[in-house]
């Protein structure tokens, strides 16, 4: 634990080297947390911090040590309040002592809430073993083949990531052999077209991705091919993309019949989550989070843009992304027989539920549905049938709350 392991591929130019773990071989790097008996990878503000705060109180004894590296996430509809700096001195049982932000004597840049439900969340870079390319030019990559064995928990990987094809970022082709990230932060992959996670693999059903942060990718955190296995994400915390085009989203899934639970997904340029593949059940896909999202582009949250058959999409969170049209939830495609259970969505730009070109929700039920516009942070429509084409066809609305008016909540700008 109090020891330290760095791996740095000495490229010459971006990608010429990296590490393949070719088939039947094995991998395994293994680091520790930072204190023993705590596991804490991540905590949320619960006070609202202003510009140029070095104190900021946390809801968590995390035991981070002095100078670990922190990211903090936005809290407006934006990327750009997304911040990394560092703690100065370890951190105390109910707050962090921070240096390193863009602020004032190294204090905060922006200012982030922490009042529930609106806290920014707080992700620790810091590991004691590294994996890393050069340079921020000079990337390396990891290519994990079909029947190789990888274990990786508690490493820091840094630096990795192109646009040549099997040197994305870290490329996973499992079948038969099985990968494993645990407590792993994967940072600066800033090259252009570099993604986190990118899963090839044609069955993929040993591929698991447990409790990891993601910091600052250029074209995604993690892209999904289809395949006939079942990977699982659970736990994950993304924070920012930079790559500005409607094909690079946070996190885009043409696989949408894996495991992915209880993540949260903040900061991204375009969507926070694309569900694409065609005529397909949905997994398991609950308690994810998506906020902070598309500043500039159309979309901003969860955009459906494969036929979905059937179903069940539950406690998921959308709030403050600043889709121009489709900021919380987007249907562009033919949504059936689909259960939304459990929807909380608010101060989304445009509408929170936004059927749009030929999306279409066909006997669906959203069932538990709290959906509202907030006064900081306006929603023009609460659901919003937007073009010829569109349409909810018997389907159910039941339990549910469309423009609240308590607290911050309010009623939609032009209606609910």
């Amino acid at each position: 634990r109090n020891s330290t392991f760095t791996l740095q591929v000495d490229c010459g130019a971006n990608v010429d080297y990296g590490i393949t773990v070719r088939n039947l071989g094995t991998l395994k790097s293994i680091g520790l947390s930072r204190t023993s008996g705590y596991d804490t990878y991540f905590c949320k503000l619960n006070t609202d911090e202003a510009v140029n705060s070095t104190s900021l109180g946390v809801d968590t004894d995390t035991k981070w040590l002095d100078n670990d590296e922190i990211v903090i996430a936005s809290t407006v509809r934006n990327e750009a309040q997304c911040e990394i700096g560092a703690l100065n001195g370890a951190a105390g049982a109910s707050s962090l002592t921070v240096d390193g932000f863009a602020g004032v004597s190294g204090g905060i840049a922006n200012a982030h809430s922490g009042s529930s439900p609106i806290q920014a969340e707080i992700i620790l870079l810091s590991r004691n073993i590294k994996i890393i390319g050069a340079s921020a030019t000079l990337q390396s990559y990891i290519r994990i083949d079909p029947t190789a064995i990888v274990d990786i928990q508690w490493t820091e990987i840094k630096w990795m990531g192109s646009g040549t094809a099997n040197k994305l970022g870290i490329n996973i082709k499992t079948t038969s052999g099985t990968c494993n990230f645990e407590y792993c932060s994967f940072r600066n992959f800033e090259v252009a077209s570099s993604v986190g996670s990118y899963l090839e693999g044609a069955t993929g059903s040993g591929i698991t991705f447990l409790n990891n942060v993601y910091w600052k990718m250029h074209s995604g955190f993690i892209t999904v091919a289809a395949t006939t296995g079942v990977p699982v994400f659970d736990g994950n915390i993304c924070i920012k993309t930079e790559n500005f085009s409607s094909s690079i989203v946070g996190v885009l899934l043409n696989d949408i019949g894996l495991t992915f639970t209880n993540n949260t997904i903040a900061g991204c340029v375009t969507d926070g989550i694309r569900l694409a593949e065609n005529d397909k059940d949905i997994g398991t896909f609950s308690g994810n989070t998506i906020h902070s999202c598309s500043s500039t582009a159309s979309t901003g949250g969860l955009n459906i843009s494969g036929n979905i058959t059937g179903g069940t999409i539950s406690d998921l969170k959308i709030w403050r992304s600043g889709g121009s049209t489709y900021g919380g939830l987007r249907i562009g495609s033919n949504v059936r027989d689909v259960t939304f259970l459990n929807l909380t969505l608010f101060g989304n730009n445009g509408g929170n539920i936004t059927l749009s070109g030929g999306g279409i929700l066909a006997h669906c039920l959203f069932d538990n549905l709290f959906c509202t516009s907030e006064s900081s942070f306006p929603s023009v429509y609460g659901i919003y049938i937007s073009s010829v084409g569109a349409a909810i066809i018997d389907s159910k609305i039941i339990n549910s709350d469309i423009g609240n008016n308590a607290g911050f909540h309010i009623a939609h700008a032009i209606s609910d």
